[in-house]
């Protein structure tokens, strides 16, 4: 699933009250297995109830900085970073695999999931 905005942010804005409300029910009883947003300039994954919430709104701008005490649930957080950079996503019938990378396209972060 794709959105503008994020569910759970742990950097500036915090979670999105009214999608955390409404998203979450749903993407957990269709079997979701990831979430992908932007808004927030900076990177983050969380992994909630086996969704992974991924914030790609970096886009080049950094706006961030690690003052923010915004945190997502005990244990959700799985990468948060500032300083520019993109993701790929490649998507196959056995796989989904997500990279976090830096403006030289170094990779910074990866996840996998099995069979999306």
């Amino acid at each position: 699933a794709t959105g503008h905005h994020h569910v759970w942010s742990s950097m500036h804005y915090g979670p999105f009250p009214i999608l955390l409300k409404t998203l979450p029910p749903l993407f957990e009883a269709a079997g979701v297995v990831a979430y992908f947003n932007g808004h927030e300039h900076n990177l983050q994954h969380h992994l909630v109830n086996g969704v992974s919430y991924f914030c790609n709104g970096n886009g080049g701008m950094n706006v961030c900085n690690g003052a923010y005490g915004n945190v997502p649930p005990p244990g959700a957080q799985q990468h948060r970073s500032c300083g520019g950079g993109w993701a790929d996503v490649t998507v196959t019938a056995s796989e989904l695999v997500m990279h976090f990378r830096d403006m030289q396209g170094n990779v910074k972060y990866t996840w996998k999931s099995g069979n999306p």
